[in-house]
């Protein structure tokens, strides 16, 4: 089964939450955020390249955009995300990912209301992928690797006939 963006709200029912606020990290020009916002939920979308926000900004005028590190906690407890989304950026930052996860659970534990990560990342088959293979390779690998309450996952098949192994995978998690 594929599972879309749609799905995956569906499974965590935000649509039917009040008071949600979402941050996604590394949302370089906005189009995952632009879908949160036009279902009315109070989004932030952070990006480390100005360049990424500006497109972003001029795409979705209506959307907060914020030039920042994807591991600004400072800033997190401010804004109370109860969703992080992490959209295909952990391959960029794997020599801090130990410390986001990390903080990213004692932010959920500092809460008062329910915290929730979305994390959707590509693998690629064996031989191709170069960079990240001692953190994890698959899906399987994913999961035990981040060792969370994870509440669903998947991973669909890439059906190109160039890239026949790479895995496009999910998972939401409770903190």
């Amino acid at each position: 089964m594929i599972h879309t963006y749609h799905h995956i709200r569906k499974r965590v029912k935000i649509k039917k939450w009040g008071g949600v606020n979402v941050v996604e990290l590394g949302c370089g020009f906005g189009y995952l955020t632009e879908t949160l916002r036009s279902k009315g939920l109070n989004s932030i979308e952070i990006d480390i390249s100005s360049v990424a926000i500006n497109n972003a900004r001029t795409l979705h005028p209506d959307s907060n955009f914020r030039i920042d590190q994807y591991n600004n906690f400072d800033f997190f407890y401010r804004f109370k995300p109860n969703v992080f989304i992490c959209a295909e950026i952990t391959w960029y930052v794997l020599d801090t990912i130990d410390q986001f996860i990390l903080d990213l659970k004692k932010y959920a534990r500092s809460q008062l209301h329910l915290t929730y990560l979305i994390h959707l990342l590509s693998t690629y088959p064996e031989g191709v992928q170069k960079y990240g293979r001692h953190f994890f390779t698959n899906y399987s690998e994913i999961l035990k690797y981040f060792d969370l309450e994870y509440i669903e996952s998947g991973f669909t098949q890439v059906s190109r006939i160039d890239d026949q192994d790479s895995q496009g995978t999910y998972f939401i998690a409770r903190l």
